[in-house]
Order: C-alpha cells, then sequence, then structure tokens
C-alpha cells in the first residue's frame, strides 16, 4: 500500500501566488521548496528560450551545492539534463556512465555528485519548457521511486503552469500591439481630421490678409471650421468618458421603431425599401431607451447608405434581439475587422465613431454585437442584449 503524502508537500503544487508574483520568481520559490522536501543539497531550473529553438536559460537555483553558473545554458541533448529533455520523461540517475540511456552519450560522473532526479516540465501538448534538476551528493542517500513519482507530479503541474503564464504573456503582447496600432489610427484620423478646418482656416486668414474686402466671408468660414475642430474634439472626448445609462424598462421594440420611422423619408426619397418587422408581445428590458436608439439609428442609416438604390433594408426585433439586414454591395474581410475601431471609416466625410459608438451601447448593456457580410452579399449586423436586463 502507498504511503500517503506528507500534507507539507501539497504545498509544492500551490499556484494561488503565481498570478501576483510572476512565472519566474514562482518558479524560483518551487525550486526552493523541492530542495527543501527532496533533500537535494543543489537544485537549478532552466527555462527555454522561445527565440533559440532547443537552447534553455538558468532560471533558478536552489541548495548549498548549486553550482551552475549565472549565465548557464544548456541544449536538447546534451548532458544529464539535455538529455532527459530530449526524452521528455523524469529519471533518477546514480551513475551516468552505467546507465542505459546515458553509457553510449559520453556523459561522464561528477566526483562530487552521488545522484540527480532530473524533471522536464513538459505541457499537455508535448512542448519542453524546461528542465528541473536536483541533486545529492556522494555520501547522501540516493532519490528512491517514490521521490521520483512525486516529483513527476510537481513537474507537470509546474510544465502547465509555465506553458499558460508564457501563453497568457503571449496573448497580452498581441492585446498590446493591437491596441497600439488602433491608437496609431486613432491620431493619424484625428490629425487628419483637423488638418482639414485648419487648411480652411488658414486659407481664409491668407485672404482677408490679401483683400480686406472679404474679411467678414472668411471670418464665417474661420468660424464654421472653428466649430468643425470643435464638434470632433467633443466626439473624442465623449469617446473616452465611461458611458453611463439611463435604464427603464421597455421593448426593443420601443427603442428600435423611432429610429426606423425618422429614416423612412430618407429611404423613399432615395428609393430603397424599409421592411420594419416588430415582435408583437415582446418581452420588457431594462434599457436605455435613448442610447439603444442612437444605437439603431446609426446602423439604419448605414444600412440605407449601404443598400443604394432600388434595395431593400430589413429591420427586426425578436426578444431581446435587433437585426439589421441590407442586401448592399457587402464588405471585405479586412474591412470587418477594423469595423468598430474608432476613426475608421470608408465613408467620405465620415468621422469613423458611429460603430464604435454602436459598440460601447451595446457593450455598457452588456450585450453582444454579431456582423455576417460578404463582397457582393450583403451585410447583416444581429444586436442580442441581456435577457435578464429586466
Amino acid at each position: 500500500m502507498t504511503a500517503p503524502i506528507d500534507p507539507r508537500a501539497t504545498t509544492l503544487f500551490d499556484l494561488h501566488d503565481l498570478a501576483s508574483l510572476g512565472i519566474e520568481a514562482w518558479l524560483a520559490g518551487r525550486l526552493r521548496q523541492c530542495a527543501e522536501w527532496f533533500g537535494a543539497s543543489g537544485a537549478s531550473l532552466f527555462l527555454s528560450v522561445p527565440e533559440v529553438p532547443g537552447t534553455f536559460r538558468l532560471a533558478a537555483r536552489a541548495g548549498s551545492h548549486a553550482t551552475a553558473p549565472d549565465d548557464a545554458v544548456l541544449r536538447t541533448g546534451e548532458g544529464l539534463a539535455g538529455t532527459v529533455l530530449e526524452l521528455g520523461s523524469p529519471m533518477v540517475v546514480d551513475d551516468p556512465e552505467r546507465h542505459a540511456v546515458f553509457a553510449d552519450r559520453g556523459v561522464k560522473r561528477r566526483d562530487d555528485l552521488g545522484c540527480a532526479m532530473l524533471l522536464p516540465l513538459v505541457d499537455p501538448q508535448g512542448e519542453r519548457h524546461g528542465v528541473i534538476s536536483l541533486s545529492r551528493r556522494r555520501e547522501e542517500p540516493h532519490f528512491q521511486n517514490d521521490d521520483l513519482a512525486l516529483a513527476a507530479s510537481l513537474a507537470a503541474v509546474v510544465g502547465l503552469a509555465v506553458a499558460n503564464a508564457r501563453l497568457l504573456h503571449r496573448v497580452e503582447e498581441t492585446a498590446r500591439l493591437k491596441r497600439l496600432a488602433e491608437l496609431g489610427q486613432m491620431a493619424a484620423s484625428v490629425a487628419h481630421e483637423i488638418r482639414n478646418p485648419l487648411t480652411g482656416i488658414r486659407a481664409a486668414a491668407q485672404l482677408a490678409t490679401d483683400d480686406p474686402a472679404v474679411a467678414p466671408d472668411c471670418l464665417a468660414i474661420v468660424n464654421k471650421e472653428a466649430d468643425r475642430i470643435d464638434r470632433l474634439c467633443e466626439d473624442f472626448l465623449v469617446l473616452a468618458r465611461p458611458l453611463r445609462l439611463r435604464r427603464e424598462p421597455a421593448t426593443l421594440a420601443q427603442a428600435v421603431e423611432g429610429a426606423v420611422f425618422a429614416a423612412q423619408a430618407d429611404f423613399r426619397a432615395q428609393g430603397i425599401t424599409l421592411e420594419w418587422a416588430p415582435e408583437p408581445n415582446a418581452p420588457t428590458l431594462a434599457i436605455d431607451i435613448d442610447r439603444v436608439r442612437q444605437a439603431a439609428d446609426n446602423l439604419v442609416r448605414n444600412a440605407l447608405q449601404a443598400a443604394g438604390s432600388g434595395g431593400t433594408v430589413r429591420v427586426s426585433v425578436q426578444g431581446s434581439t435587433m437585426t439589421i439586414e441590407d442586401d448592399g454591395a457587402g464588405m471585405e474581410p479586412a474591412t470587418l475587422d477594423r469595423l468598430f475601431s474608432p476613426f475608421f471609416t470608408t465613408k467620405p466625410g465620415g468621422t469613423g465613431l458611429g460603430l464604435c459608438n454602436v459598440r460601447r451601447i451595446v457593450d455598457a448593456h452588456g450585450g453582444t454585437v454579431r456582423v455576417e457580410s460578404a463582397p457582393g452579399r450583403g451585410t447583416r449586423f444581429e444586436i442580442q442584449f441581456p435577457r435578464n436586463a429586466a
């Protein structure tokens, strides 16, 4: 019968402080615990270098006889640890010169080393993230099978922790780069939008200087362009502020129908059919009617522009879902990817804030936005609000 594991050993598997410490500090702490728990006089931990496949650098060491230098590097297939990394299996090694795995690899026994326990850090996909080496001197007792079983379980937990931490880092780095790219696009768009009215102001000022008789007309141009810059700045500030909702009991159709009725005259003038299909006896939700109408108005008018003369736009409400669909030209995948980015627009004279504000309104309600579009097949927006909002 297997002896029960000492409760103190469970601390080796504790992940609660991983997020607060960071992966390397957490690993250094676990390595110290391993050295103490398994009675190792020396311990080292190597982590893979993602930029150099097959290479591992020293990340931590512990124990009174830890000899690895600060800049120590090992490679897959070289030495004890490198061979274990290549094989991907934990093992205990007493004398490498007499060991079946190491005898033909030319690995020599160290005079001061009595026994080593080597633990590759392998994730469930088989990727090697590192290796832990625990050693005892010649005069110390050798590691046993029970030690290896517990250590192998620990290595599996540590390997998974390293894999998850690195995956999270990649996700965060990707998100950071995406935010920087979006900020760059926003800055370029804002600069472009401001430069246009500034050009008009400069031209008006030059005209007034050259011909004082046209100064009143030029002053009107200056005021108009200054107002345009002011509106752009206000739009930018609104985008930066948290969105506050004034929720009240209402059906989704009550909010959407205002946008539909307000757009009917424009649809008739442009020869575009507008179909409105509200659900009878729709459930009552807790929504900000004005904000939802604002989102619906933006989507309906976008569909109007996309449909073109002779086209059709269908607006419907089913329960907590609003759908706006047009049979226009559709969008390329590259456009879809940037559709909700601030200041991104494909319309001449557009600000690129309309769909960004739609997303903000829906997100503030806890809802979701789904878009389906393809060139030549039109576009379909589906906005779903939480059913438990009422």
